[in-house]
């Protein structure tokens, strides 16, 4: 009798069960019809990722080596160790890893693309000598190279959340990966349109069992549905829901569609406070390589993470993690993705973890909010901080260290700017002492009195004017009008001279001849001259103009010395080289522009002037910071000793160096004090691997030996004789009257024989 009953129970529990899942069918179908027909948006899920969130990320330039280069073996493992490189001890290496023995680097670089530069994912092997960079070696493919790229580092991301994915197409991730997903959460995902009646029945009878909700049945695609558009809270109602819009995304997407988003949408763990979505960033995350990169056993692990990502982390329970995983490959086998020798050689394979890591801290970020603000005008912010794109940036990471350490060691606030004149690229910025303690970027937002550091512009009007190096002012005492009142500049020694030439005035930044130049001149030249050279802050054709008076910015004055530094060519500022958009298309790609605002004759001239100004001239003690190469550059120091300036560049390296205090109060120290030491270190560790590079000569530009007493050619009794430089035609023309008998002449001239 009990016998019967039991059976007529399961019988009507049968059918109850039954009737209950044609029920639910019933009602998905409609469900599904209905959102498939009147979901608002729905169709331009894929294409816009409508509701996802993903970071942009902004990268630094990449690291370009060439055989024979100067570049060492520290600056290289200093790169692959921003660029997360893991060293190890011992081979074979992995994508992403980097093995030192004496001078011989061996690394196997991870596939990248930089705009205008693809990496091929291969083993590679670089010496090194006392030089730098002797060879090149490709060694999966066996040969030789001149050139190698080694990929840029991530300097951070912009973010609207605590949210960290990277979109990844199906196709570039390894067949294992998707194997071992369909294996351990929905084996019938090619069969079903959606829904799985077996599985919502196998979980219907389970959760009657289990007097709860222990299992879902949920098939990816409704899984999928549920992390776009629903909350995780188990009600009948929300289940309902799920099976409505699973059906509408099968009838809108076709399968390989839908397991991209669900790869790229699926929740896998946490990072420090930043949870962790999709299998890329998952990748990195616990293996430290990208998704493309990983074994069967890698795969496996992070398929048997989705159904609870922080239960089964091997950073948690590494032995539960092992398990888990070792279900995962059984499935898999089970299911015929792989064979008995797959299964075997992977659960003996270890769990090899990248190592707990925070979430990727922002490197540079004066320079990275500086990029947010550039980009800002162009895109919507909210774009901008949820779209994923990649920001690829001029920045040079070695030499933003370099800057990022001489600032932290300033006793007062400063700020660097490092351009490569040639291209207008800016290579590190820094904007103060401490982004923690002040966002406020001096290198942009800040604008103060050059002081002298000015004078390379009145110089270059005076030379385009008729005016030549050796041209003489008088170094005496001046009074003036100057905006509303009387004005009398002062020599920094207060001392007076007499004459002096404009090289002598430029080599010791004298202040009273520069004044007397300007004027010469015109102000109203002065000006446009600034203009020209890319000066955009307020100017006044006032007389304290020549000594530097107006507020200018670091970044839009050292940018203008450019001009000088590439023979009269003014390349425009360049921080962004592309932006490329989650699918790697690129939305904006920055070419190198280049305005000609100075003949090469004029910029040649001021060259050769500010080289005596490092020389022989107010920024000589660069030699006991360590720069003893060719270069040029200006000290300025305003006449409040507030602001302290030295702009200064070789050429193929500019940078602009600002100390001073956020509030207006003295340093007591000029720019040769308190910047140029800043500008001699810097350039010293930027240069140290490169060789020396001489200023290009220019066309239209002659030599011609001087006296400068008179001005004219020198004759053999000349005492004061210098070989000078000029533009052709302004040249003296005759030979020196003041001592036209030779040195019998010139006694007679002296005792009035």
């Amino acid at each position: 009798m009990l016998s019967l009953d039991m059976k007529a129970f399961r019988r009507v529990t049968r059918y109850v069960l039954s009737g209950a899942v044609v029920v639910l069918l019933a009602v998905a179908t409609f469900l599904g019809w209905y959102y498939y027909m009147h979901i608002a948006g729905l169709a331009e899920l894929h294409s816009t990722r409508k509701g996802w969130t993903f970071p942009s990320r902004v990268y630094s330039a990449p690291l370009t080596l060439t055989a024979e280069s100067g570049t060492s073996l520290p600056a290289v493992l200093e790169h692959l160790k921003g660029a997360e490189y893991a060293a190890v001890r011992s081979g074979p290496l992995e994508p992403g890893q980097y093995l030192v023995k004496g001078r011989t680097l061996f690394v196997v670089r991870r596939a990248f693309e930089y705009p205008g530069k693809l990496g091929r994912g291969n083993a590679l092997e670089i010496a090194f000598s006392d030089r730098g960079v002797d060879r090149i070696v490709d060694r999966s493919a066996d040969e030789f190279l001149d050139t190698l790229t080694l990929d840029p580092i991530v300097l951070g991301t912009f973010s609207s959340s605590y949210e960290s994915r990277k979109w990844i197409p199906l196709q570039n991730l390894p067949p294992a990966l998707v194997q071992a997903v369909i294996a351990i959460e929905d084996r019938r995902f090619y069969s079903h349109r959606g829904v799985d009646p077996r599985g919502v029945a196998r979980a219907a009878w389970q959760n009657l069992r289990a007097r709860r909700f222990a299992q879902g049945g949920s098939t990816v695609t409704q899984q999928l549905a549920r992390n776009l558009f629903l909350t995780r809270r188990r009600t009948l109602h929300r289940k309902i829901l799920e099976m409505g819009l699973a059906i509408a995304l099968e009838g809108r997407y076709s399968k390989a569609e839908i397991m991209e988003m669900y790869l790229n949408q699926i929740y896998l763990g946490q990072r420090g406070p930043v949870n962790v979505f999709g299998v890329e960033e998952a990748a990195d995350l616990y293996f430290g390589k990208k998704a493309a990169g990983l074994s069967l056993a890698e795969s496996a692990l992070l398929a048997g993470l989705i159904r609870a990502p922080n239960l089964y982390s091997p950073y948690l329970n590494l032995p539960l993690a092992k398990k888990r995983r070792d279900v995962v490959l059984r499935s898999m086998l089970d299911q015929q993705f792989i064979s008995e020798a797959d299964y075997d050689q992977a659960i003996h394979e270890p769990i090899e973890t990248a190592g707990v890591r925070t979430a990727p801290g922002r490197r540079a970020p004066y320079f990275l909010s500086y990029v947010h603000s550039v980009l800002g005008s162009r895109y919507n912010p909210t774009a901008l901080n949820t779209q994923g794109f990649s920001i690829f940036t001029t920045l040079d990471a070695h030499l933003q260290a370099a800057a990022e350490e001489l600032a932290r060691r300033c006793e007062f606030q400063s700020a660097l700017v490092a351009m490569d004149p040639r291209t207008g690229d800016i290579l590190s910025m820094v904007g103060g002492k401490n982004y923690q303690e002040s966002q406020f970027n001096r290198a942009v937002q800040a604008r103060r009195q050059p002081g002298s550091a000015f004078k390379p512009f009145v110089l270059t009007a005076a030379l385009e004017n008729g005016l030549t190096l050796i041209s003489m002012e008088d170094d005496t005492p001046l009074t003036m009008a100057d905006w509303t009142d009387t004005w009398t500049p002062q020599n920094f020694d207060s001392a007076f001279r007499g004459p002096v030439t404009l090289r002598e005035m430029m080599t010791h930044s004298i202040n009273i001849p520069t004044v007397r130049a300007a004027m010469r001149v015109g102000l109203p030249k002065v000006v446009e001259v600034a203009r020209r050279l890319g000066i955009e802050s307020p100017l006044l054709p006032v007389p304290s103009l020549a000594l530097g008076s107006m507020e200018v910015s670091l970044l839009e004055l050292t940018r203008a010395y450019s001009a000088w530094a590439n023979m009269g060519a003014l390349p425009a500022e360049r921080s962004i080289v592309a932006v490329y958009n989650h699918r790697g298309e690129p939305v904006e790609e920055n070419a190198v522009v280049t305005d000609v605002v100075v003949s090469s004759a004029v910029a040649f001239l001021v060259n050769d002037a500010l080289s005596g100004v490092v020389k022989e001239g107010t920024a000589r003690w660069a030699r006991d910071w360590g720069f003893h190469r060719i270069g040029a550059g200006k000290t300025g120091t305003n006449d409040s000793y507030r602001d302290a300036w030295f702009i200064g560049y070789t050429p193929e390296l500019l940078c602009g160096v600002w100390v001073g205090h956020d509030l207006p109060r003295p340093l007591k120290l000029t720019g040769a004090q308190v910047a140029l030491p800043i500008w001699a270190q810097f350039m010293e560790r930027a240069l140290r691997d490169r060789p020396d590079m001489a200023f290009p000569s220019a066309a239209d530009v002659v030599e011609a030996k001087v006296d400068l007493a008179s001005g004219e050619l020198a004759r053999s009794g000349c005492i004061r004789v210098k070989r000078e430089y000029f533009l052709a035609g302004t040249e003296p023309k005759i030979q020196c009257r003041l001592h036209a008998g030779g040195i019998s002449g010139w006694l007679k001239k002296i005792f009035r024989f």
